[in-house]
């Protein structure tokens, strides 16, 4: 099966990188942004599951605030696929948080849906979500 790495970067400004760790490695955050049941922590070795169990895995490195590591994999994954490695990085400087994804093993089939599902049901509804609460909007 072939398979791709995807990479996206976005920044958050006025934002530090505990507050985007947050909102992905705790559970009730998670759930509360993207509106779906979500089981996540920010324990090494303990199983995921986001978006009502369709996507699932587990954390494999949690370095708090800094990167995650996880094996990653959907509902709807080939089943002769292996799970994708998925790596969020934080990178805090003085004006925010820029988030940096690199999903490696993706099945080329799913690549562009997959890359464009962080887009939409998670960086936009992180801005969101930062908007109502934080008070600032990106252009």
């Amino acid at each position: 099966m072939k398979v791709q790495t995807i990479s996206d970067e976005i920044f958050f400004p006025h934002t530090n990188a505990y507050t985007l760790f947050e909102m992905y490695t705790n559970a009730d955050k998670h759930s509360e942004i993207t509106e779906s049941k979500a089981m996540i922590s920010d324990i090494p070795g303990d199983s995921f599951s986001a978006y009502d169990g369709y996507c699932f895995g587990k954390n494999l490195v949690i370095d708090t605030n800094k990167r995650i590591v996880q094996t990653w994999r959907t509902t709807d994954w080939p089943q002769e696929a292996k799970d994708s490695i998925l790596t969020l990085r934080f990178i805090e400087k003085e004006a925010g948080t820029t988030v940096s994804l690199k999903q490696e093993d993706v099945p080329v089939t799913m690549a562009e849906s997959i890359l464009q599902g962080w887009k939409d049901y998670y960086w936009c509804l992180w801005v969101e979500h930062l908007c109502v609460n934080y008070a600032w909007c990106l252009d």
